[in-house]
């Protein structure tokens, strides 16, 4: 069962740190009181083979597959780290950070299904000093596992047929178009970073990963590319094709142009990969060298929704 929203003392947790002016800017201009608190009695891990399901892992903490209550929907629970002891403010800043992702998934979630729905925040877990987010599963529908665009891109796993590759790009561009809209920059959108989910008829894209996000009126560069040494400069844009080369060059931070390349090279990867002439043709008008001759996000989304209307696949 869900409880109430979050108690007042949630709400304030950034009155009592400082932060940034980027991370204050979002904490101004997100809704602040949208999100239920999940009781750890309502998780029912998903075991097999005695063990159980982990979708991820990494430096943030991990992702267990868990069901929202005893015959509930499947659900993604990302558990991060929050530091101990010793350092209050750290840990008041580290406890801001995992509430700040809920909520702007929470935001965007109800404007596109570009993006997994969140069902609230879970306070005291299983194990460790942690804070977690319960989002809606998204995945393989009978393996169990969580499926990226770039494993669809480089492994074709699982197949994408050309139809369903252009109305995953599509899905990605509406969920792009979203976010610009709302004035938001993700900073760091790859194939990676999109996770496919079959919905009985097709794979449909969600966006996810939004800790370099940020608002186009307090832009924050999160990755600091253009601090790169000179002699590694075009071995890492070379490496990471992902971010807009000017963002090595300089200190400016990102903007919607950025987002616009980063969307392109993901366009790129699809169709020299899987073989659609179109999605290549789109990623080399997003990824063009001069950000100001890069289209918006509007004009990719009337082109593919276009596209896929006239069936001329």
């Amino acid at each position: 069962m869900l409880t109430a929203t979050l108690p007042q003392k949630m709400l304030k947790l950034s009155e009592k740190i400082a932060l940034p002016v980027y991370l204050q800017k979002l904490d101004d201009i997100l809704p602040k009181n949208i999100k239920p608190i999940v009781s750890t009695r309502d998780l029912y891990p998903v075991v097999v083979s005695g063990e159980q399901v982990q979708l991820g892992k990494g430096a943030y903490g991990e992702v267990w597959l868990e069901r929202l209550e005893c015959n509930g929907p499947l659900v993604a629970v990302k558990s991060c780290d929050i530091t101990g002891q010793g350092d209050r403010e750290k840990q008041l800043k580290d406890k801001f950070l995992v509430s700040l992702e809920a909520r702007v998934l929470a935001f965007l979630s109800k404007k596109s299904r570009a993006f997994p729905y969140v069902y609230g925040i879970c306070e005291k877990v299983r194990f460790g000093t942690r804070k977690s987010i319960i989002i809606e599963y998204v995945g393989h529908p009978t393996k169990l596992k969580s499926v990226t665009l770039y494993k669809a891109i480089f492994f074709k796993d699982p197949h994408l047929t050309i139809s369903n590759a252009l109305r995953v790009a599509h899905d990605i561009a509406e969920g792009v178009q979203v976010m610009h809209q709302n004035g938001f920059i993700h900073s760091d959108l790859a194939s990676r970073n999109i996770l496919l989910h079959h919905d009985g008829k097709r794979w449909t894209a969600k966006i996810t990963d939004f800790g370099s996000i940020s608002h186009v009126s307090a832009p924050f560069d999160f990755f600091q590319l253009h601090k790169i040494p000179a002699e590694q400069r075009q071995q890492c844009i070379a490496a990471h094709r992902e971010y807009a080369p000017e963002l090595f060059f300089s200190n400016a931070p990102p903007n919607f142009a950025c987002d616009m390349h980063s969307t392109g090279n993901m366009f790129l990867e699809m169709g020299s990969n899987l073989q659609i002439k179109f999605l290549s043709k789109l990623g080399k008008l997003c990824t063009h060298i001069d950000p100001k001759r890069r289209p918006v996000i509007d004009v990719i989304v009337k082109m593919l929704a276009n596209k896929i209307n006239t069936g001329n696949l």
